[in-house]
């Protein structure tokens, strides 16, 4: 509960390779860490009891560290199996922030980050063009650029165009002409503020996992960034994107006697993943306070943007705004096959909820 145990967890989970089937077990305990702990293929991660294990962030970490992430930006997870365990996001990380904090002002930000591509950059007024070959990045997904020759400027940028598959181009802060060489990282923003998050992963299964006080999400199981072309809802743009799905989802993922709650938005939620089987899980007081505007909508369960093939059997929902909502926003794909039964909603704003942002 005390000792910084970041190191000896990494260093665990990366001896128990499960391709020889090891198990990484935690006894009883609360293991504090430091940084984002990040399971990896193959791995079988047990506890004692979500009652009686959980990885707790440390109170020193700002709120946009994310905790558990299960998911690789480069290279697909698979074969994932994660039971008996909690991830406390640690309320006490929530205070003395306000809801526009970012990486530069929040207390010792760890972010989560692609492998670094190495490439060439020029800039001309404040469009840059990077060359990289096959870089695999998407329009609107966050690029961490270092300029490592000539007078550009490091940034982190959301991309906004990719006109072939070994060039995109961005918006700088900064204007002129120049040109050098550039290393670039995709940053994994869908990893920041929640308690455990699952991106580019297939089989994936959660057994008696408790996920607690995620600033955004107690469980988000989601692409790693989300598209979103304009904020201005009467721009032909903002719906261009409406059926355009987000890379390197989650699929076949089973989250099974789970336990949700204390979210600053939805508790657990989906986006652009598919195949996704909900059981047995309770879903109650999601907190709210991640943003202002709509957020106050914070659910017990949603099944959001570009979600499809989603089955939710004897799930509970107790305390939150909506027990279940199943919408997108006007920029992305609505969710559908989704089949959900048995569903107790108790002491909820509202019951269920469908609708698509904009359209209807």
């Amino acid at each position: 509960g005390s000792t910084d145990d970041t190191t000896a967890i990494k260093n665990a989970i990366a001896a128990g390779d499960g391709v020889n089937g090891n198990i990484v077990y935690f006894p009883a305990g609360t293991y504090i860490v430091k940084e984002p702990i990040i399971i990896p293929s193959n791995s079988y991660i047990k506890g004692a009891g979500a009652l009686r294990t959980s990885i707790k962030m440390d109170s020193s970490i700002g709120r946009l560290t994310g905790l558990g992430v299960i998911g690789n930006w480069d290279t697909t997870v698979e074969n994932v199996l994660v039971e008996d365990i909690t991830f406390d996001f640690n309320t006490a990380r929530w205070h003395g922030y306000t809801s526009s904090s970012s990486p530069t002002n929040d207390a010792n930000f760890v972010g989560v980050y692609s492998n670094t591509k190495t490439g060439t950059y020029s800039r001309s007024g404040s469009t840059v063009t990077v060359t990289i070959n096959n870089h695999g990045f998407g329009i609107g997904e966050p690029v961490n650029v270092d300029c490592t020759s000539g007078a550009g400027a490091d940034e982190e940028k959301e991309i906004t165009a990719v006109p072939t598959a070994n060039t995109f181009t961005y918006t700088s802060d900064s204007s002129g002409s120049t040109s050098g060489n550039c290393t670039v990282k995709a940053s994994v923003n869908c990893a920041n503020r929640n308690a455990l998050t699952i991106y580019n992963s297939k089989y994936v299964t959660l057994n008696r996992v408790r996920c607690l006080h995620g600033q955004r999400h107690a469980l988000d199981i989601t692409s790693p960034y989300r598209r979103k072309d304009t904020s201005d809802t009467s721009s032909t743009a903002y719906y261009a994107t409406a059926t355009t799905y987000m890379h390197k989802g989650a699929q076949y993922i089973t989250v099974n006697d789970c336990y949700f709650t204390g979210a600053g938005d939805d508790n657990l939620t989906t986006h652009f993943s598919s195949d996704l089987l909900i059981t047995n899980c309770l879903s109650e007081s999601s907190r709210g306070g991640f943003g202002t505007g709509e957020h106050p909508n914070t659910n017990c369960f949603e099944i959001d943007d570009g979600s499809r093939n989603v089955q939710m059997y004897n799930c509970r929902a107790y305390k939150g705004n909506q027990g279940l909502e199943i919408k997108a926003h006007g920029y992305a794909p609505a969710p559908y096959n989704v089949i959900v039964d048995g569903l107790e909603v108790i002491n909820c704003v509202g019951g269920v909820e469908c609708h698509h942002s904009n359209w209807i």
